[in-house]
């Protein structure tokens, strides 16, 4: 799949396009480790205990550019 499909899908709104890779993998939890930041897709997922939203600046550290938030 692509992250266009993926916007498509999620009525979501590219910002950047700077990946043309398909996505390969989906991260739903930032504590395990990365197997390829890109070709990686990240869910900021809220939650009663959690916001996915606080850990988007270490993954992009870590390599990953794509997110839904």
């Amino acid at each position: 799949m692509t992250f266009q499909e993926i916007a498509e899908i999620t009525q979501g709104k590219i910002l950047q396009s700077g990946s043309s890779s398909d996505v390969k993998h989906l991260v739903f939890d930032s504590r395990r480790p990365l197997i390829e930041a890109a070709s990686s897709i990240f869910f900021a997922i809220s939650g009663e205990h959690h916001d996915g939203n606080d850990y988007l600046q270490d993954l992009y550290r870590r390599g990953i550019r794509n997110f839904v938030v």
